[in-house]
């Protein structure tokens, strides 16, 4: 996992800076497997790296930021290619690291809200959102990739015609979502549909506040 902070420019477009998450998981800083347990890399991680990112954005002006959680990493067709799932639907040793992280973030968002002079932080939910049913909005492949992706990347091979009815595909390549996960997604990043896919208030009510 890694952030990017980018440089401040302008106040103009400080407020609405992303921070982007990787995919890699939990790895060292030169892209190998960790040294340590994956319950003290997370630990560790998420008590230094967001908590720093959220004061440095704030330092630069931001005052309404959302904070996205990680989704279900161990559902990607590159994980599942990767790591046996031992007669699961996805490879729960991964997820249960998402999870780990993910619960390290409600607290970090009271901590801002509550130290933070006229900040309003929120949580995103992602691993909620992306939970359901998705057959229910015709997303029928949800652990093959719509193109033909490479094992080393994960990406789609060039000059290769991806699938012809992608919107019954979950993803695009190893990785990425279809644009239709990005559709829904999207929707209830801005109105939450269950209580649990923010806290404390969606993106819509953020920006009203």
């Amino acid at each position: 996992m890694s952030n990017r902070l980018w440089k401040r420019t302008t106040p103009a477009i400080t407020p609405r800076l992303s921070l982007g998450g990787g995919d890699q998981g939990v790895l060292d800083e030169d892209g190998s497997k960790p040294t340590i347990k994956v319950d003290e890399a997370v630990t560790s991680w998420s008590k230094t790296k967001p908590k720093k990112g959220g004061e440095t954005l704030y330092n630069y002006g931001a005052q309404k930021v959302a904070i996205f959680g990680l989704g279900q990493i161990g559902c990607t067709p590159a994980e599942l290619g990767k790591y046996d799932t031992n007669g699961s639907a996805c490879v729960d040793t991964i997820n249960d690291a998402v999870r780990l992280f993910n619960n390290r973030l409600k607290p970090l968002v009271d901590d801002f809200n509550k130290n933070l002079p006229g900040a309003k932080f929120t949580l995103i939910n992602i691993t909620n959102i992306s939970g359901g049913d998705p057959s229910s909005a015709g997303i029928t492949v949800i652990n093959t990739p719509c193109c033909n992706a490479t094992k080393s990347s994960g990406l789609c091979y060039r000059n290769q015609a991806p699938c012809s009815n992608r919107s019954t595909y979950a993803f695009w390549d190893a990785f990425h979502p279809t644009e239709i996960i990005n559709v829904i997604t999207a929707g209830r990043v801005y109105n939450a549909s269950s209580p649990l896919d923010a806290y404390p208030v969606d993106i819509c009510t953020l920006a009203h506040l």
